[in-house]
This record gives C-alpha cells, structure tokens and sequence, in this order.
C-alpha cells in the first residue's frame, strides 16, 4: 500500500516536471528550427532556399501559433528579395500558414506579406498569392478585416504597376462578397469600373 502511495507521488511529481521540460523543449526546438530557416537563406544556392521554403509550415508548427505569427511572419515580410521560384513557394506555403499562425486573428500580420507577393511581375507567383489570399478571405470575420482587405485591394488597383492592378481585379470580386458596407463595396465597384477601361 505505501509503495503504491510512493509511486503515485513520484509519478504527480514527474508528470508535472515533465510539462515544464516538455514545454522548455517545445520553446527551444521552435527557435532552432527558426535559426535554422535564417541560415539556409544566408546560402546563395537556389534549390537549398526552395527546399527551406518548403517547410515554413514545419516551422510554423514547430514555433507554435503566437511565435510564428509574431516571427515568422515578420522576417517573410523582410526576405521576399527572393528569386520567382522561392516567392512561387512562399506564396503557396502563405496559404497552409492561415489556420498555423491563428487564423482570423492573424488577418493583419498575413495580408502585408500577400500584398507584397500580388505586386510580383511573375505570374505564376501572382496566381498563387491570389490563392492563399482566397484562404485568408474564407476566415475573414470582423469588420477590421474586412476593411483592411478593401483597402489593400484599392492600394493594388493604384500601383503604377500593371501586374498589382491585376492582382487587384482578381481579387476585388472575392472581397466583395465578404459583406461589406455600402461605401466599401460602392469604392470597390468603382475601381473595377476604372480597371475595365485600363489599357
């Protein structure tokens, strides 16, 4: 009986020492996984940087939703000087990121990065920053978001750039059934009108 008594404590007492470590371990493998991304981008070589794109959503989920929204997503909005494939591979991982880094609360710290990636000249990666962008739209709840998403589409349908005026009319359809108020859907009518007639 008292070995039996022993032996729960012991395991009480380790079980909760064991979350502690789990949780110290789950910190620190997050920031080696983080310190490694950084790394394998300081290589020149475009198949290591490919490859290292491949697994954002690894460290996402290594550095857990608050981490990853408040560091991965920053340092992506800092290294897009990439090659059109590498941006091709961010603009597909962005949309697997969506529910990784909080879903409708991450509305904000994702749509910057997209935006940067709609204003690419290479197709391909336009097209697959449209996509991920399609996936943020299907979280989009408050009214915050909602804004922020016209006011992006609007700032794409006014760059000099034809290629972010492209972007923007592929996105403007979409947004515009996020239910919007009148004044925001009447400036996004209004723009698609203006892009109809852009040469």
């Amino acid at each position: 009986s008292s070995s039996g008594s022993g032996s729960g404590g012991a395991a009480a007492s380790s079980d909760g020492s064991g979350g502690g470590r789990g949780r110290e371990r789950g910190v620190a493998m997050g920031d080696s996984v983080m310190a490694l991304l950084k790394e394998e981008f300081q290589d020149d070589d475009l198949a290591s940087k490919r490859r290292a794109a491949e697994r954002l959503d690894l460290v996402a989920r290594a550095l857990g939703t608050d981490k990853a929204r408040s560091e991965l997503l920053p340092w992506l909005l800092a290294n897009l000087e990439q090659e059109d494939e590498v941006l091709h591979t961010f603009a597909c991982k962005c949309g697997e990121l969506v529910p990784l880094v909080g879903g409708a609360d991450a509305v904000s710290n994702l749509v910057p990065v997209l935006e940067a990636l709609l204003n690419v000249e290479e197709t391909f990666v336009r097209d697959a920053a449209v996509q991920a962008m399609l996936k943020v739209l299907a979280v989009v709840k408050s009214d915050a978001a909602k804004s922020l998403l016209v006011e992006t589409t609007l700032r794409l349908s006014h760059q000099e750039s034809f290629t972010a005026r492209i972007s923007a009319c592929a996105l403007s359809g979409h947004v515009m059934q996020l239910g919007l108020s009148s004044a925001d859907l009447a400036s996004l009518l209004d723009m698609f009108s203006v892009l109809c007639k852009d040469e």
